[in-house]
């Protein structure tokens, strides 16, 4: 039977493989992050950055059910307001 301390580790690339946009989304700034990967994914020089780099917007976008269901939630406090104003 293997334990948790049996399994290979991940291979975490050093700081210096890794793209800026990356270490930005590490460190928690999530709009430069944004910048960076945009700008890394239109380079088409080096194909598996700019993959990196769409990956990383997709990680980056909103999903869409919370957009909907936030826009529902809106709206029904606009419908209760106006009801309750009337």
């Amino acid at each position: 039977m293997t334990g948790i301390d049996d399994l290979p580790t991940p291979e975490i690339p050093a700081p210096a493989q890794r793209s800026p946009a990356h270490v930005a989304f590490d460190e928690g700034d999530w709009l430069r992050a944004g910048r960076l990967a945009r700008a890394e994914a239109t380079d088409p020089s080096n194909p598996e950055a700019q993959a990196a780099a769409q990956a990383l917007l997709r990680a980056l976008d909103p999903d869409p059910w919370v957009v909907r269901i936030a826009a529902a939630a809106v709206g029904l406090l606009i419908i209760v307001g106006v009801t309750y104003l009337m």
